[in-house]
C-alpha cells in the first residue's frame, strides 16, 4: 500500500493504475476514430459523452487547437467527481495526463513513453509536485497483447495480490 502525498485515501499502485487504464481506454478508442469518414473537419472541437447505468457521465472534449483532450466524470446529479487533462502530441494522441479531484486539485500526473510502433510502453507516475511515484510498464508479446508490470517509486516490481492460488 502507498499513499499519494497530501492525500487522505490509501490506494495500492496497481489499483490506481488499473482505474487509470480503464479511464484511458475510451480516450484511445476515441483517438482511433480520428480517421473516420463522418468526423468533424480538422481542428474542430469534438465532444463525446458516455452515460453509465448509474446515470453518471464521462464527457471527453478534444480540442486540437489547444492540443488537449479533457475528460470530466460527473455523478447522476451532475456533480464533478474527477477530471483528467491529456496533453496531445502532433498526431492528437495523448502524451501524458494530469489527474484532478472533484475540487480541481491535482492528484497525480503521468508521462507516456512510446515505442517505434507508436504504442505506449511506459506510464511514469508523478505527484502533483513532480516527485516520482512509480511507473507501469507495458511489455508487448505475440499478437500485440501486453503484459503489465507495476513498479513503486524506488523501481521495485510490485507483485499483484495472489488470487485463488492452487497448491
Amino acid at each position: 500500500m502507498f499513499r499519494w502525498r497530501n492525500s487522505s485515501q490509501k490506494d495500492s499502485l496497481p489499483g490506481v493504475v488499473l482505474k487509470l487504464a480503464a479511464r484511458l481506454l475510451p480516450f484511445f478508442l476515441l483517438g482511433m476514430s480520428v480517421f473516420g469518414q463522418n468526423e468533424p473537419p480538422m481542428g474542430a472541437i469534438k465532444e463525446t459523452t458516455r452515460v453509465y447505468p448509474d446515470k453518471s457521465t464521462a464527457t471527453m472534449v478534444t480540442d486540437p487547437e489547444k492540443r488537449t483532450s479533457e475528460e470530466t466524470v460527473r455523478d447522476a446529479s451532475g456533480k464533478v467527481l474527477r477530471r483528467t487533462v491529456f496533453p496531445l502530441n502532433d498526431q492528437n494522441f495523448a502524451r501524458g495526463a494530469i489527474h484532478y479531484d472533484a475540487k480541481g486539485v491535482v492528484v497525480y500526473k503521468e508521462v507516456y513513453v512510446f515505442d517505434s510502433a507508436g504504442r505506449i510502453i511506459e506510464s511514469k507516475l508523478f505527484t502533483r509536485d513532480n516527485q516520482p511515484k512509480g511507473k507501469r510498464v507495458f511489455v508487448y508479446e505475440a499478437n500485440n497483447k501486453a503484459r503489465i508490470e507495476d513498479y513503486d517509486e524506488f523501481g521495485n516490481l510490485i507483485t499483484p495480490p495472489n488470487k485463488g492460488r492452487k497448491h
